[in-house]
């Protein structure tokens, strides 16, 4: 047979391109291999039948040719090629009323339940006709057609065809349709039906594997646990059972009911390592096992999982993560856990313990601010709690105790009644939030807070601190009677050092306001009260109290005393040496000018760098002068000239001027004098420089040539008179104080003499008229326009104002950083050298230029009279400038410094960066470490705990701790009130639930 379909085959491909009519021998030939079915031997040679047969007839629709064509669809379909089906489907098309079409249909159907294309399948099944089948046929169509239903899930159909072939003991398909009508009633909760079909077939070689699981399953829906318990424990003794997984939760879940947590373990580990996913109630149930076995590790990483949901499973797993985390000292994590369960509303018992150990545990981790609320918020919504008597001793210590003031007083301001004990508490913690705006630099601020500290009869005991403090403020102010007033007040009340504050520094602050009275005798007494006698071992402050016991001397007119106290002063070469020697050579010059110049030559020798130098080149000029050596003072006065960025640069030249003038060289003079004019033609000794220039003028007999000069400068004489009278007005409103005279006058002088001799003493005393009726802005200008021109006495003053005005009135840091510039470029005080540093360090800090303000920090810290506050920022520029390097080591070491010196904001900042500096060097132990020294310690920084707690929570998702990273972005974003910090706590909030939900096996 296979030659003679070796031979057939080659005889028609031999012959496709050809047209021949088809002999009744070939056809009898592929009929009898069809009928026989050899459908292997009978499709190719159909095939080339059919081939030819469309090649030579007319109609498709011949007998023979729908013959042809159905033998071949069958046989195709018969031998699974998929040629068959779109033969059938041709078939079908032209012969649909031919019953083989039913039959082919029916063929076509069973060639895709074998393809397990369960919806063609169906498909073709609902075109054939079970009238054209055999019983066995028709029984074989209605499994596969329950089969396809079932497989693409429409049990409802598959269910009562299932049902019939079940009723057929004999049916081949018989324990299938059991099985399969078992499975349909089990998902359809008809478990007594699904009992009784699967019990017929628990022991079927196809079944046995499968069925324990949903007979013990069902037996346990039914109720009949033990009956359950039973037959799981049989079925996981058989090897190779399937579902033994799913027995192994059924059965743990079992024993989980019965409390037979020994037992329920095993089991239930097993499901949930297992699978891929589980539900909230499985996790519950093993993580609930754990705890009852005491596993709390493995407890806690179950519960954690389990914060997301609002129900009672969730809070009652807080509620127990909570307890494991208090068990195992892990405070901050029980914290959280209780924060979650306080928020679910599902059991009452459980929200109100949460709330109340949510709050114990904020006062135990520091988080002061948050725990003094939700005490009070405890207190008042479970006024007969079992633990509302705790809550208050707490609040009442805590209040006591805290250094969170501003979170506290805002809590008692919101408070209707105080009690006794909480309104003698009250002014302890103003003063404690005034000295921490004081920190801050907020001046106004704490004011306010301190004159409530003394218009509160509760706050008697602070009082005197708080009088320094107002003194301090007013000092700043310039309202010396007033300071007095206030540190003597504290200096009476006798009261005991508090930090910095001692009886010694009233009297160094009183002795100070005394001096600026130039009430010598008493500021001479205050200084004495703080040192009396020098020692090697005196402080910065006492070294300067005995130098302005000198200076008091020295007001005095008692020389010798004070000249001996200079002297004690370079004995111990004390960090004001410089400046002992000068005025030691001011006292020597009043009798001894020879011996003034050696003191001063001396100065300058040993102290090269010190800022007294020109003052020291001035006085020994003017020694000279007095003794008529005027050439002996002229190099003198060139040294001053030489140096331009000094304040007293004009005046040398008019004094240089003045010694050519007196030697007879009116050249060299009416040169320096003209010079003079050119560079500062506004200054003070313009008008004597002119005089002085038409003296030499007239008196070589050239007045002409004085005329012309004046021409060629855009002068005349008659303006220098009207400018002269003009500005002799002006002077008269300054020496009167009248602001309102100096800007009316001073605006007439401008408009009429724009580059006038005095323009820029006017220009000063106007901004200075500005500044008094708080006009910033205009203010501000007029400074700025003084500084920037020529060198001038008011030069200095007018960088120091201006830059006090752009720094602390106007918050224009650019500005600022501009004039305290100057300031440091023409200052010859130490005072305004400390003030400059201070004023440009802090407003790069605010620019946030930390390379630039670097070197000013460095500098600062070496000067000699720089306090804590000014050490504080310092280092803080300094640890900024590391940590943007990526020295993160260096950066730790400065901000620690910061952390050691100041108490206020700069030391939550600080404390801030330390954590970030060891977070950006991955060690997390320590950056979580330094976190909560920010919250402990710095509480009354919102800011900087906020953004701390943002910092913990990116420490926790890097550990993917996402229940604690999720309870900390959660407390930012609803308690804060940055609302930038607030949205980049949401922000990072939906990154670590996003997280969670991709790594959480939970369905």
């Amino acid at each position: 047979m296979f030659c003679l379909w070796f031979l057939t085959v080659q005889s028609a491909s031999g012959q496709v391109s050809e047209s021949r009519n088809i002999s009744l021998s070939e056809l009898e030939q592929a009929r009898n291999h069809f009928e026989e079915g050899r459908y292997g031997i009978a499709a190719p040679l159909l095939q080339m039948l059919y081939v030819s047969h469309l090649e030579t007839s007319k109609t498709h629709s011949s007998a023979q040719g729908e013959e042809i064509l159905y033998m071949l669809s069958f046989s195709q379909l018969i031998q699974d090629e998929s040629e068959g089906v779109s033969n059938t489907e041709t078939y079908l098309k032209l012969y649909p009323a031919n019953l083989r079409s039913l039959r082919l249909a029916f063929e076509a159907g069973n060639y895709y339940y074998r393809q397990n294309d369960y919806g063609n399948t169906l498909a073709y099944y609902e075109r054939s006709d079970l009238s054209q089948l055999s019983n066995d046929e028709v029984a074989r169509l209605k499994f596969r057609q329950a089969y396809s239903y079932f497989q693409l899930k429409r049990y409802s159909s598959a269910k009562p065809l299932f049902n019939s072939i079940r009723q057929m003991p004999a049916d081949p398909n018989y324990a299938d349709a059991q099985y399969y009508y078992g499975f349909i009633c089990y998902t359809d909760k008809e478990y007594k039906q699904a009992l009784e079909c699967f019990d017929k077939v628990k022991e079927h070689t196809s079944y046995a594997k499968v069925v324990p699981y949903y007979l013990s399953s069902v037996y346990y829906m039914l109720g009949q646990k033990e009956k359950a318990v039973s037959v799981a424990e049989a079925s996981l003794r058989k090897p190779d059972l399937l579902f033994r997984s799913e027995i192994n939760q059924l059965l743990g879940h079992a024993y989980f009911e019965r409390k037979e947590y020994k037992k329920a373990e095993p089991l239930l580990e097993a499901y949930y390592k297992q699978s891929q996913k589980v539900t909230k109630e499985q996790l519950y149930e093993l993580s609930y096992t754990y705890y009852s076995n005491e596993k709390l590790k493995e407890a806690a990483n179950g519960f954690k999982q389990l914060s997301e949901g609002t129900d009672s499973l969730s809070q009652d797993a807080m509620f127990l993560l909570g307890d494991i985390y208090l068990r195992t000292g892990e405070k901050a994590s029980a914290r959280n856990a209780f924060a979650y369960c306080a928020g679910n509303s599902s059991n009452a018992k459980q929200r109100e313990v949460s709330r109340f150990f949510y709050a114990k545990l904020s006062v135990d981790l520091g988080f002061q601010g948050v725990a003094i609320s939700e005490l009070n918020k405890f207190i008042k919504d479970y006024p007969n709690s079992s633990y509302t008597a705790e809550a208050k001793e707490l609040l009442a210590a805590l209040l006591g105790n805290t250094s969170n003031y501003k979170d506290a007083l805002d809590l008692l301001e919101s408070l209707d009644n105080l009690s006794e004990q909480t309104k003698k508490l009250y002014p302890r913690l103003l003063f404690g939030r005034a000295m921490e705006l004081l920190n801050d630099q907020q001046f106004n601020k704490a004011e306010i807070l301190i004159d409530q500290i003394l218009s509160d009869g509760y706050g008697k005991e602070i009082h005197p601190y708080a009088h320094f403090w107002k003194g301090d403020l007013i000092y700043r102010k310039g309202n010396h009677v007033l300071a007095l007033d206030h540190f003597m007040k504290f200096i009476n009340s006798g009261a005991n050092t508090q930090g910095q504050v001692s009886i010694s520094e009233g009297h160094y602050q009183a002795g100070y306001c005394c001096y600026h009275l130039k009430k010598f005798d008493q500021a001479l007494t205050h200084f004495q009260k703080v040192i009396d006698k020098p020692s090697s071992g005196a402080s910065i402050v006492q070294q300067d109290a005995y130098i302005r016991q000198a200076d008091c001397q020295y007001q005095l007119r008692k020389y010798n005393a004070a000249v001996d106290m200079y002297q004690e002063v370079l004995d111990r070469s004390w960090s004001q040496s410089d400046y002992a020697l000068f005025q030691k050579a001011r006292i020597t010059g009043i009798s001894k000018p020879d011996q003034k110049i050696g003191l001063l030559l001396q100065l300058q020798k040993q102290f090269p760098a010190s800022s007294l130098n020109t003052e020291a080149d001035m006085e020994i000029a003017e020694t000279y002068m007095s003794d008529e050596k005027f050439a002996d003072a002229i190099p003198f006065f060139k040294k001053a000239v030489a140096l331009k960025s000094s304040s007293l640069r004009s005046y040398a030249f008019f004094r240089l001027a003045t010694a050519y003038y007196n030697l007879n060289k009116d050249d060299d003079a009416l040169q320096t004098l003209q010079l003079l004019l050119k560079e500062y033609p506004s200054c003070p000794e313009s008008a004597d420089a002119l005089n002085l220039i038409r003296a030499i003028y007239i008196e070589k007999g050239k007045p002409q040539e004085y005329e012309a000069y004046l021409k060629n400068t855009g002068r005349s004489i008659s303006e220098l008179e009207a400018d002269s009278l003009s500005y002799q007005a002006f002077q008269i409103k300054v020496e009167n104080k009248d602001c309102s005279g100096i800007l009316d006058q001073s605006e007439t002088y401008i408009k009429r003499f724009p580059a006038g001799v005095h323009i820029t003493e006017v220009k000063y005393q106007r901004s200075v008229c500005f500044q008094q009726a708080k006009k910033w802005k205009e203010a501000l200008e007029g400074f700025e326009a003084v500084a920037a021109g020529n060198p001038s006495p008011v030069t200095e003053s007018a960088a120091l104002y201006g830059a006090r005005i752009a720094y602390f009135e106007l918050q224009d840091m650019d500005r600022a950083v501009q004039l305290y510039n100057k300031l440091l470029q023409i200052t010859s005080t130490s005072d305004n050298q400390l003030e400059g540093l201070r004023g440009k360090i802090r407003c790069l800090y605010k620019l946030k230029r930390y390379a630039d303000a670097q070197p000013v920090g460095e500098e600062l810290l070496n000067f000699k009279s720089a306090g804590n506050d000014d050490k504080a920022i310092s280092h803080l520029v300094i640890g900024y400038a590391y940590q943007q390097k990526g020295s993160f080591d260096q950066a730790i070491q400065s901000f620690k410094q910061v952390a050691s010196i100041n108490k206020g904001e700069w030391a939550a900042e600080a404390r801030y960066q330390i954590s970030k500096s060891y977070f950006d060097k991955k060690d997390l132990l320590q950056s979580e470490k330094m976190a909560y020294e920010v919250i402990n310690k710095s509480g009354s920084y919102e800011y900087w705990v906020a953004s701390t707690y943002l910092l913990l929570g990116d420490i926790y998702l890097i550990q993917k701790d996402y229940f604690n990273a999720k309870a900390t972005y959660q407390s930012v974003a609803d308690n804060v009130t940055i609302e930038e910090l607030k949205t980049e706590a949401k922000k990072k909030l939906d990154v670590v639930i996003e997280a969670e939900k991709k790594n959480s096996k939970i369905n």
